[in-house]
């Protein structure tokens, strides 16, 4: 046997035992066709009893279907040959985007999630105990190294964890170098993901500009992130069971509200009380709960110590001491009422803050050869000042290329939860309403007829855009 695969097989042999996994319950590998994936189930192959291992390719249908059609082929002729069926698992398109909107994510946290929700539906299908991921010791640094420069608390530099449930990963201990030796010495050729040269995403760039100067300072940097993260799960799982404690001492006291017992949770290291902070907002918000801020937590876990009976607000919530009682509620009054906000037009104006968590973005591009489809720019030198953006409300009139229609219509026509109905905003001059800005919430930025201009005219043009806050400021 090569002393690459013999390296690979080992360490596959390892992580079974130490985790006390039979393989002949069966691995489903969610295969991408990388050579991270490719390398992990050439391994598997030589090692799960014939029948009990299977791959699954999910299509996110994120890239041009060209580039997919060619990945999707070559991974079949791999897998053929070494005897593995494949499953393709076909998201359809537009369904990131779709999730990604009404779950409130980003596409790569909403590509992940639809993801991990195909393979859990097969694995259950084909009965089977296991999904095998390739994270691989590359992966591991670059968590560890987004965590750490972002700010991340200690449990969250357990980084990967080699198992979660079903969800395994049994190459965590490799490096990426390992596994494509591995299938250069067998004969393989693995696909390249376009995306992943794509230094629009966060993970990318950490991958092509910090990793190789870590890696040139500290060459063994990628195995000390694997010992580093078990190292630190152990210490979590302490962590852990310390932080299960507290549970018993945060509740709800009713819908909106929380309560937290003052006297067993101020004598606990700070550490810990931030977890009972980070307890009571998620109870509170419910699910997802939106990112609490990390100075926002730290001015509610004061209230734990101050006795003068100091009361804080912010977030659209209110947090106090009651007798022996933190008592935390969200200020309902505050999403309900209505808005109206000044907008400046100056080069300095970058946009402004709107209730509900979401703000305004403004954009001056120095260039514009076309205007892209679906996106809202308006024609400066034609508005009215004063330039507003506030809530909508019935009476609004918008006057489009198809004539005047009332707001209220237009929103109507969206289908909309009411709650999120009454959050989409206007934009308004002195001489009427400019936009309607719905996109955000799954409706159109529609801009009032006054304002259509050729994609070549000489005016300077503005871009608006809704955007979600990524966390709860103190504002």
């Amino acid at each position: 046997m090569r002393s690459i695969e013999r390296l690979v097989n080992d360490e596959l042999s390892r992580f079974f035992l130490e985790h006390s996994i039979d393989p002949v319950q069966g691995i489903l590998v969610a295969f991408s066709g990388g050579s991270d994936s490719l390398g992990l189930l050439y391994g598997l192959s030589k090692l799960v009893p014939e029948g009990r291992l299977h791959a699954a390719y999910v299509n996110h249908r994120m890239r041009p279907d060209s580039e997919l059609v060619r990945e999707i082929a070559r991974n079949r002729e791999n897998c053929e040959r070494l005897g593995v069926p494949l499953d393709v698992l076909d998201l359809g398109r537009d369904r990131v985007a779709r999730a990604a909107l009404d779950r409130k994510l980003g596409s790569e946290e909403a590509a992940r999630t639809l993801r991990y929700d195909a393979l859990r539906s097969l694995r259950r299908s084909i009965g089977y105990r296991y999904i095998a991921t390739a994270h691989t010791s590359d992966d591991q640094l670059e968590t560890l190294l987004m965590r750490l420069l972002q700010g991340g608390d200690p449990a969250s530099m357990r980084g990967v964890s080699e198992q979660n449930g079903c969800v395994i990963r049994p190459v965590l201990a490799l490096d990426r170098n390992s596994l494509r030796a591995l299938l250069v010495s067998v004969g393989f050729s693995w696909v390249e993901d376009s995306t992943n040269e794509d230094d629009r995403y966060l993970r990318n760039r950490i991958r092509h500009r910090l990793v190789p100067a870590v890696l040139e300072v500290f060459p063994s940097a990628k195995a000390s992130a694997y010992v580093f993260a078990k190292k630190s799960a152990e210490l979590a799982r302490f962590v852990d069971d310390a932080s299960s404690a507290v549970a018993q001492h945060v509740s709800r006291m009713g819908a909106g509200v929380v309560k937290a017992q003052i006297e067993p949770i101020a004598s606990l290291p700070e550490y810990l009380m931030l977890g009972a902070v980070y307890r009571m907002w998620n109870l509170l918000q419910g699910d997802p709960s939106p990112t609490l801020s990390y100075g926002m937590a730290r001015r509610v876990l004061a209230l734990f110590r101050d006795e003068n009976g100091r009361v804080v607000r912010a977030c659209r919530t209110t947090a106090k001491r009651q007798g022996d009682l933190i008592v935390w509620r969200k200020d309902v009054r505050m999403d309900d009422e209505a808005f109206a906000v000044s907008v400046g037009l100056s080069e300095n104006d970058r946009g402004v803050r709107l209730v509900g968590g979401y703000s305004l973005e403004r954009s001056v591009p120095e260039t514009l050869q076309s205007i892209p489809e679906g996106e809202l720019y308006v024609p400066e030198g034609l508005l009215v000042p004063p330039l507003l953006v506030r809530s909508w409300h019935e009476g609004d009139r918008i006057t489009l290329s198809g004539g005047e229609v009332s707001v209220s219509k237009l929103v109507g026509q969206w289908k909309l939860p009411a709650s999120e109905a009454k959050l989409i905003p206007v934009l308004e001059d002195r001489s009427g309403i400019v936009a309607v800005l719905g996109k955000r919430w799954g409706g159109k930025d529609r801009l009032a007829a006054r304002f259509r201009v050729g994609p070549l005219a000489p005016i300077r043009l503005s871009h608006y855009s809704i955007v979600k806050r990524k966390e709860c400021s103190e504002q």
